[in-house]
């Protein structure tokens, strides 16, 4: 059970450094349009690449049996949709609203570097154009 608790903090602890460390990586293209759609291709990924981390870390759990079926769930705690049509066991059951927490602040992170990139492509634009 040890093993299995260890591993779970592991899997968070990658996911919580996995958007942070992209948006790091992408905030330092800021120049035209097609650095920002990378950017975004690159946030997306990580977003997806969180959600199938935690999907697998209910697998190994033994929440799940179907990794389609705990990526789903993943999913939807991400989101914050809450749709209730599949519940953990009471022993994971909080792992839900940690995964919702994550997702909140992850999506918000991503936008706010999206903003920051567009706004310094506006500012990089004006500069450009000032006689």
């Amino acid at each position: 059970m040890s093993r299995r608790r260890t591993f779970a903090v592991a899997l968070w602890v990658l996911c919580a450094c996995l958007v942070p460390a992209t948006e790091a990586m992408a905030a330092k293209r800021t120049f035209g349009l097609r650095p920002l759609l990378i950017v975004m291709l690159m946030m997306m990924l990580g977003t997806i690449v969180q959600i199938a981390l935690w999907g697998v870390l209910f697998v190994v759990l033994g929440e799940f049996d179907e990794l389609y079926e705990a990526t789903y769930h993943s999913a939807v705690n991400f989101a914050s949709l809450g749709y209730g049509d599949i519940v953990m066991s009471k022993p994971w059951k909080l792992l839900g609203p940690l995964e919702a927490c994550c997702g909140v602040l992850m999506l918000g992170m991503t936008a706010a570097a999206l903003m920051a990139i567009l706004q310094q492509m506006i500012q990089t634009q004006r500069e450009a154009l000032k006689p």
